[in-house]
Formats: structure tokens, sequence, C-alpha cells
């Protein structure tokens, strides 16, 4: 096999893996992929060809879920008099500001670890690079989501 051959066997290789991966991405979410598959993955014969998908009877079926949960959300709520909707704003204020401190005192305890382990240095002063990536990958997690 010549490079050029090597390199288009690898780029199809890739292109069959990333398909293969997306469509079980979509499996295990339930949904189907809003884009076919690229052609080059169905001109080589590969696994959706085997596979066959039925997404009208998905359609349908979620279509009459959300019939049924806008006809639950038609019924009426209770009115409440003045002293009870002042107390349950009251109420609602207060379970929010707990939430704020409780966020609020967990951020500060993840900036006192991220700080101890960023600080971590060798016994010559070079920085421990170990602690640091731990950091870093948590970052690029929370950036992910």
């Amino acid at each position: 096999m010549g490079t050029f051959q090597k390199k288009t066997h690898e780029i199809k290789r890739s292109l069959h893996r990333r398909a293969r991966m997306r469509r079980n991405y979509f499996k295990l979410i339930g949904e189907e992929p809003r884009k076919r598959v690229t052609d080059l993955d169905s001109a080589s014969g590969s696994e959706s060809d085997s596979s066959p998908r039925k997404p009208e009877k998905d359609n349908k079926k979620r279509s009459t879920n959300k019939k049924t949960t806008n006809e639950e959300k038609v019924e009426p709520e209770k009115k409440l008099t003045g002293k009870q909707l002042a107390r349950h704003n009251r109420s609602l204020k207060h379970h929010q500001m707990l939430d704020k401190q409780r966020e609020l005192e967990n951020k500060k305890r993840m900036r006192k670890s991220h700080s101890r382990a960023m600080t971590k240095t060798t016994a010559k002063g070079q920085p421990k690079l170990g602690s640091q990536m731990g950091v870093l990958l948590d970052k690029i997690k929370k950036d992910m989501k």
C-alpha cells in the first residue's frame, strides 16, 4: 500500500468510527439524528443499512404524549388570599436565599481546594503538575457542560 492509499484508508476508518459513535449516541439519547450519515458511510455498506429505523412510530408517540401533558396543565390553580400569598412569597424568597448561600459556600470550598492544589511545589520549587492537571480537567468538564 502506498502512502496515499494508507491515508484514504485511515480517513475512511475515522469517518466510519465517527458515524458509529454518532449512531450509538443517538440510540442512547433515543432521538433520531438531524442529518443523515455521510455519503461515504452509506456507499461503503456500513452498519446503518443493516439496522432499520422507525421514526414514524416515535413521532406519533411523541405527539400523543404532548397532547396529554398539555391537557394536564389546563387544570386551574388555587387562588391565594393576600396573607397566604405574602407567606408563600416570603417562603420562596427564604428558600432562594438559602440555596444561594449553599452555592456560595460550595464555590468558596472549591476555590480553596483548587488554590491548595495549584500551589503545591516540589522540593526545588517547581510546580507539581499532577495536582494541577486534575484542576484543569475539572475546568474542562465544567466548560463542556
